[in-house]
């Protein structure tokens, strides 16, 4: 499970920023620190760093569609929340480790990434996991209805209805099977199936309000799933429909990419 490996490797490396801020703080203050915990902490902490490097590596380069889409969510995630990324992060864990075992060998500091933003890495490695929702492991994925929803309502449309919840709930499993391969498609394969996952989503959008309309109740753990993920996020419905197309646009702008490559 990337979500966990990802969520743990973060708690980790939090267990280790607060050794990293009394070495720095040392640093600061004109005090040279013990070499032999500076050699310590920063070899945790660039352990750490290479843990997370790891799981970012393998989310953004894997064929599932999935985990891609997970990594590139984290990103603009972040982008849209002024906050400092979760590759920055992994970034300055790894130069903050390797800082401070060059201190402890009498070896001049690397210079810092040029990706790292020196004014925000103030507080930039994670220091509660728990607030840190786009970490966490995922919520569940529970679907709006259960048949059993359909089957409760008194409108005739009701079964009609379920006969379309059906046909999605199966269209969508084998979409998402689909996509377990996505890194092997050709750049015009990319965008067909971004295509149907644009399609799935309104055939829900179109079949939730249909369903409300004839009387099926909504499940109430989706509905109470759905206000945890916009908390978690820290957004309206409407903003988290706009963080998943530009999720999209990423990998449309890639494929467009790969075509010119590729003729």
């Amino acid at each position: 499970n990337l979500d966990g490996e990802l969520a743990t490797a973060v708690q980790e490396a939090t267990m280790w920023s607060g050794e990293f801020d009394k070495l720095a703080a040392s640093f600061m203050s004109g005090v040279s620190p013990d070499k032999t915990k500076a050699r310590r902490v920063g070899g945790e902490i660039a352990q750490q760093g290479q843990k997370l490097k790891a799981t970012l590596d393998e989310l953004e380069g894997s064929a599932d569609f999935q985990a891609r889409e997970a990594y590139h969510t984290l990103e603009v995630m972040a982008r849209r929340r002024n906050v400092v990324s979760m590759r920055a992060v992994e970034q300055l864990m790894n130069w903050q480790g390797q800082g401070l075992v060059a201190f402890a060998d009498n070896r001049p500091l690397a210079p810092m990434p040029p990706s790292i933003d020196p004014q925000r890495i103030q507080g930039a490695a994670p220091r509660s996991p728990a607030d840190q929702s786009i970490i966490e492991a995922t919520l569940p994925n529970l679907l709006p209805f259960t048949e059993s929803d359909f089957d409760a309502a008194e409108a005739r449309e009701a079964v009609l209805l379920k006969g379309e919840f059906q046909r999605l709930c199966r269209d969508h499993k084998q979409l998402i099977g689909l996509g377990e391969t996505f890194g092997g498609f050709d750049p015009v394969g990319k965008e067909f199936y971004l295509g149907q996952l644009e399609q799935i989503a309104f055939r829900w959008e179109e079949l939730i309000d249909d369903a409300q309309r004839a009387g099926v109740d909504m499940n109430p753990a989706f509905v109470s799933m759905s206000k945890e993920r916009l908390r978690r996020a820290n957004m309206r419905p409407d903003e988290f429909r706009n963080m998943v197309e530009e999720v999209y646009d990423i990998f449309r702008n890639q494929a467009e990419k790969d075509k010119g490559i590729g003729s």
